[in-house]
């Protein structure tokens, strides 16, 4: 009987569907696919909106160039449960330092809990063994970000990729670059951001090589100073597009009460796919001590709702 561990498992499909997005419809076949999964409550809430916006510590995941705005230092974490065991985190760090560059390290991982594994039959039919397994991803990641011109910053990220599926393991290192530039003087009060992300030769399962997930990103954010208030509106835009899928389209939304409440709104369009179509929002609340906490709402029809929680400290 052929051993299909990897094509089989529902939840693991399920999760695909979610997160991945356009990766589960392409016609390419990409290795350590988890690096497409979204990170930060913020980002997620507005829709994956956030290559133009990137301005705290997300930006690691989005737009390195974007670490920049890091005026302090920031520590970020965040915790996802999803279907049949299946979890995913985060954690950040990211200072200032003393010659106004940013320096940011994070570790992101991805983890399947315990899977029932199946085999096929000679009548082509799926057979469970009585066995389980497990999946687990891990990625590490080291960040720059400086100031390149008087209106551009720029910013690149180096990654440690390591992927296992029960006794087979990969490895592989990649990167992102991206810019931040402001168009003021072009006579327009926008941010542009441009990123390309999971730069690298692949990822090798025993003898089979996997190209990585690359992804391009191109954003413009435009912000609206609330007349007599410290109230301001953030609005979002991007484009990506992740190997050979169709490209995606972000919308976002941000409205900052003062300096302590924000709310949040999203939409995406992942092409190729109208079951991928959704809303998002959320709110984020930050306290004079400089903790804050972020959530995201998510629904995904019949699979259910996700919800993301991260919890910042900037000191």
């Amino acid at each position: 009987m052929k051993n299909n561990k990897r094509n089989l498992v529902p939840a693991m499909l399920l999760f695909c569907l979610m997160e991945f997005s356009g990766v589960v419809y392409s016609a390419g076949t990409t290795g350590a696919d988890f690096l497409n999964i979204g990170v930060g409550a913020r980002p997620i809430a507005m829709g994956g909106a956030y290559a133009g916006l990137s301005d705290d510590i997300n930006a690691m995941y989005w737009n390195p160039a974007g670490l920049n705005n890091v005026s302090g230092r920031e520590i970020s974490g965040s915790y996802i449960m999803w279907l049949e065991g299946i979890s995913s985190g985060q954690l950040a760090f990211a200072q200032k330092q003393s010659n106004g560059n940013v320096i940011g390290i994070g570790v992101d991982y991805l983890t399947s809990g315990t899977i029932e594994q199946t085999e096929i039959d000679t009548n082509s039919s799926y057979v469970a063994t009585g066995k389980t397994f497990s999946s687990n991803d891990m990625m590490a990641n080291v960040s720059l970000a400086r100031s390149i011109g008087s209106d551009t910053v720029g910013g690149v990220s180096l990654k440690l990729i390591q992927c296992k599926i029960e006794n087979e393991s990969a490895s592989s290192y990649a990167g992102d670059v991206g810019i931040l530039t402001d168009l003021i003087n072009y006579d327009l009060p926008l941010m542009l951001g441009i990123s390309v992300q999971n730069l690298g030769s692949g990822i090798k399962y025993t003898q089979d090589t996997e190209t990585l997930p690359m992804t391009y990103r191109v954003g413009l954010s435009y912000i609206y100073m609330v007349a007599k208030s410290e109230d301001k509106i953030n609005l979002a835009f991007d484009v990506s597009k992740a190997g050979s899928n169709d490209m995606d389209l972000h919308l976002g939304a941000e409205y900052m009460m003062g300096k302590s409440i924000a709310l949040r709104a999203g939409y995406k369009k992942s092409g190729g796919s109208e079951s991928l179509t959704s809303l998002s929002g959320g709110f984020g609340y930050i306290d004079k001590s400089g903790i804050g906490l972020d959530y995201a709402w998510v629904p995904y029809g019949d699979l259910g709702v996700a919800h993301r929680i991260s919890i910042t400290n900037r000191f």
